[in-house]
């Protein structure tokens, strides 16, 4: 069975978690644009990572007022998917 591709939506969401692990961006990001085969599909990756790590203070300001809880009560995962949302 072929290994199941990845959209770069997924990709990101995955680099997220592993930043909030302390992974550095740039090694974390060749790894992950490796895992997509298109290219427009890495690009939007890249555009998409890089975003939200540019705007993290922002996109966290919002979540905490639009959930009306500290970071600290949510989930990783919850922040990460919020985040890449919130940023397109």
């Amino acid at each position: 069975m072929p290994a199941r591709k990845i959209s770069a939506r997924e990709a990101v969401y995955k680099g997220l978690l592993r930043m909030q692990q302390g992974a550095y961006s740039n090694l974390l990001l060749d790894s992950l644009l490796s895992e997509l085969d298109d290219s427009r599909e890495r690009q939007f990756a890249a555009q998409l990572f890089y975003g939200v790590l540019e705007r993290d203070v922002t996109i966290r300001w919002i979540i905490r007022c639009l959930t009306g809880k500290p970071e600290s009560k949510l989930d990783n995962e919850v922040i990460a998917a919020l985040s890449i949302a919130l940023y397109q």
